[in-house]
């Protein structure tokens, strides 16, 4: 998918921009400068264009300390990387030097970078967000990301400047990613699985630093297994090599059909495990977790068990798969629990059933605040199945009650293995429930 990184000195609202960009409070917003330092990735749908936008820190002149640095390196690793870039200044202000040197990098990029303008709030503003057209840039695009007014505009202009879409093949049988923090064993359990020695095995971790496709056939079914760099903690994640494989390996989950999530076995999952754990399932993937190395692991299967799925408790609808890359032990169960998830996250649901079931599991269990049972119910997408829940007040229906709506259909219609999505509507009165309420003492 495209990149779009959005780019600019200390708050000027990039983390704004990225969380109403991507529809959700992902990035750590803070009127102190500087909240942002790493680099945050989301994914961005505008009229029928897909891109990955990047959260990046602020750019500094001049960084004092090491962090400031860091970020620095970072932020210029996006430009770099990116198809599209957006400088973000504030438009309340005149540029400062910050700006004039930012600017100065983006020049030669030409067409794809995009001077961005934000807080403004009023058309009077918009007249002083045009002092940044002395930057040398093209005119800036006013915007209030806070607040979305001109957001829409904005998308407009990057989809413009997004490389032309390349053919869409269809993919030959079932893309794997294999994903897990440094050194749990990626790499031996893609030759355990292909049975010969195609990616570099070293005990360092970090060893894989792109994303490497291997094919093969298992029972006619055709696999493409691509091996990923290691998902080290944000704050070990000091370089810019290391920064592009984290980048490489969300692309991959992007693009791939199940994720084989990757721990090792010899001791109990930590919070980065955790952290890589979710992202395939944040990304609508189908996972299979797998926990490697225990041949030398020496621990109660069942307890492990309930541990994973202690620490795990967002994932319990994913199966978990006990193997070991060295010596072949349960290798040969991955490929069809993989090719299992994938053919349920192709499911669909007839309308009329699906209705009828979520009314029966909303009567079951009525969700509190007075939003009232499921009316109707219709399946949208597949891969994850996406559905859509119309009920008279949805916007008093909480978290732990859609996740109860989600395990019951997981459980009634076989999803196990794949996420589930799942949208409330507010149902739209008929005529004669408006005219009662009118009517109503």
């Amino acid at each position: 998918m495209p990149v779009v990184a959005i780019i600019g000195r200390p708050n000027v609202g990039k983390s704004t921009l990225f969380n109403r960009l991507i529809g959700e409070r992902r990035a750590v917003t803070s009127e102190r400068a500087g909240t942002t330092r790493d680099r945050l990735y989301g994914r961005v749908e505008w009229n029928g264009r897909g891109f990955l936008v990047v959260d990046t820190g602020g750019l500094v002149s001049h960084p004092e300390t090491g962090i400031e640095a860091g970020v620095r390196e970072q932020a210029l690793q996006a430009v770099a990387e990116a198809d599209v870039v957006l400088l973000l200044v504030d438009g309340r202000d005149e540029p400062i030097a910050e700006d004039y040197e930012v600017a100065t990098l983006l020049r030669p990029l030409g067409h794809r970078s995009l001077l961005v303008a934000n807080k403004v709030e009023t058309e009077r503003e918009e007249t002083t967000a045009i002092l940044s057209s002395r930057l040398g840039l093209d005119m800036p695009l006013p915007l209030s990301a806070i607040h979305g007014r001109g957001v829409g505009e904005m998308l407009d202009a990057v989809v413009e400047r997004l490389p032309a879409a390349l053919p869409v093949e269809e993919a030959a049988g079932i893309r794997l990613a294999v994903v897990g923090r440094p050194n749990v064993g990626k790499s031996s359990l893609v030759n355990a699985l292909l049975g010969t020695t195609q990616v570099l095995v070293d005990p360092e971790p970090g060893t894989t630093r792109d994303a490497v496709d291997t094919r093969l056939v298992r029972d006619g079914v055709t696999y493409t297994l691509i091996d990923t760099a290691g998902l080290r903690r944000r704050s070990r994640v000091d370089d810019q090599i290391e920064y592009f494989s984290t980048l490489r390996t969300v692309k991959t989950l992007e693009s791939c059909d199940v994720a084989l999530v990757l721990f090792d076995g010899t001791h109990p999952p930590e919070k980065q495990d955790q952290r890589v754990a979710g992202m395939p399932s944040d990304l609508g993937r189908g996972i299979v977790l797998v926990v490697n190395k225990w041949d030398v692991a020496d621990r109660d299967e069942v307890r492990v068990m309930a541990e994973y799925r202690d620490r795990l408790p967002l994932l319990s609808w994913a199966p978990l798969l006990f193997v070991s890359a060295k010596t072949g032990e349960g290798i040969g169960k991955i490929l069809p629990a993989a090719k299992a998830i994938h053919e349920r996250g192709a499911k669909r649901i007839v309308t009329r059933d699906l209705t009828e079931a979520l009314r029966e599991i909303s009567a079951r269990h009525t969700p509190p605040g007075g939003a009232g049972g499921v009316v109707y119910a219709t399946q949208v997408s597949i891969r994850p199945p996406t559905f859509v829940l119309f009920m008279k007040r949805p916007q008093e229906v909480r978290s732990e009650y859609i996740r109860y709506l989600e395990n019951s259909l997981r459980e009634r219609y076989g999803f196990r293995g794949t996420p589930i999505r799942i949208v409330l509507k507010k149902k739209t009165e008929t005529k004669r429930e408006k005219s009662r309420d009118h009517w109503a003492p």
